[in-house]
């Protein structure tokens, strides 16, 4: 989902706000500076990730672009979600998962059975209801961060 904002110095709290993210950041899950945030960032682009200790919420990422409307006054389209890469690993991971359980399952009884199907999908409701209220979470402290005024 796009998200419309505009903002005061947009390009200055980018500066002050964000800290280069380093190429392997699953081994390096949290930079230790003051700064919020982590990615990259150009004259009209950003790429952002949460700036914390669990590496998996590094996956969420706020992307987009900014233009000056005025000396001060930015516009600002972004969207908060899950990078590609990672929603291709989840989804991959589900698929592979069920498919060898059941196959191991129905070698050995020659049945299906739907209690470790309904805990499989269980978990991963839960795992997606987490990254929701993250995603939720993160891009209140963008907005905060960067003293969003969200345009309608």
């Amino acid at each position: 989902m796009k998200f419309s904002a505009e903002s005061q110095d947009f390009d200055k709290q980018l500066k002050k706000c964000v800290t280069k993210e380093p190429i392997i950041w699953f081994f390096t899950p949290k930079i230790f500076y003051d700064k919020n945030f982590t990615g990259k960032f150009n004259d009209s682009n950003f790429n952002l990730s949460s700036n914390t200790y669990f590496s998996s919420l590094k996956a969420i990422r706020i992307k987009r672009i900014y233009k000056r409307k005025s000396e001060n006054l930015y516009s600002i389209e972004y969207d908060v979600e899950l990078s590609k890469a990672t929603k291709i690993f989840y989804f991959l991971g589900i698929f592979s998962f069920v498919f060898v359980m059941n196959f191991m399952i129905y070698k050995q009884r020659q049945t299906f059975e739907i209690f470790p199907n309904c805990i499989f999908l269980f978990f991963n409701v839960f795992i997606l209801f987490v990254f929701s209220l993250s995603k939720r979470n993160i891009k209140k402290n963008f907005e905060k961060e960067f003293e969003l005024k969200n345009i309608v």
